[in-house]
């Protein structure tokens, strides 16, 4: 019980209160965490569950996420605490009597952190701001003997998530989102992006075409325009008309034409 112990002497955030936090939430699509014991839906067999905590490592501060089924009966969970180390339970799976510890070499230092929860059937993926600290299957070799038949927890598909358990609150966790909203307002943008880089590129294209085709065809009027003046024939000027005159020979003086004696 060491870790819910821990979990039990942090400070409870009452239902509605409100966390600080200095992380950038210029994103819409990030959701403060408010209401702690109300059920949130969330499809985690499809869809990731993003969490921003902005803790100090030794402050007892804890995220702690339940997992329901459509039943809203508790599946599963997780359990992390800032203590001396980043330590973790998975809930319905471990028995609470040892906490295990996140490798220091694995977890990011720095204090705004985003924490990527990936669950597909019994398997759970976590991320910390990039970082894969955590890759398990949850089943009866890895969970304790009070939990072996997991087809009854972990097995079980999510339908919602809770910030909470009994008593005991969520008190690290400021933010949170749900992969199909973020991720389809996310792609949404890029894809707006994409179009309008799209639709510049096809308007350079043409235009460089245009000018090209446009020198190409300018070019080539020339050449033909030099071809056709080679492939005249000469033109030979007309003679001046002095020149064409027919020769005039003058008479003979009259005593030439004589007849001789």
């Amino acid at each position: 019980m060491i870790g819910l112990a821990i979990l039990l002497l942090c400070p409870n955030i009452s239902e509605g209160a409100e966390t600080d936090s200095k992380t950038d939430i210029s994103d819409i699509s990030w959701k403060r965490v408010t209401q702690l014991t109300q059920l949130i839906p969330a499809d985690l067999e499809k869809f990731d569950l993003h969490l921003k905590t902005s803790s100090y490592m030794r402050s007892n501060d804890a995220i702690l996420v339940m997992f329901h089924n459509k039943e809203e009966r508790a599946v599963g969970g997780i359990l992390i605490i800032f203590s001396n180390a980043v330590v973790y339970e998975l809930l319905l799976c471990h028995d609470l009597i040892e906490v295990r510890i996140f490798s220091k070499y694995l977890i990011p230092a720095e204090i705004d952190k985003h924490w990527v929860i990936e669950k597909n059937g019994y398997g759970i993926r976590i991320r910390c701001n990039g970082v894969l600290v955590l890759d398990t299957t949850v089943s009866s070799r890895t969970c304790d003997s009070k939990w072996s038949d997991q087809s009854k927890y972990w097995g079980q598909k999510v339908s919602s998530i809770r910030f909470s358990i009994g008593d005991s609150y969520d008190t690290a966790t400021n933010y949170y989102y749900i992969d199909s909203v973020a991720e389809s307002d996310e792609i949404e943008i890029k894809t707006k992006k994409t179009s309008a880089m799209t639709i510049i590129i096809i308007i350079v294209v043409i235009l460089f075409v245009g000018v090209v085709g446009v020198y190409v065809y300018h070019d080539n009027c020339k050449d033909i325009a030099v071809q056709n003046n080679m492939r005249e024939e000469p033109v030979f000027s007309a003679p001046p008309d002095n020149m064409r005159e027919e020769p005039v020979f003058s008479a003979p003086p009259d005593n030439m034409r004589e007849e001789p004696v």
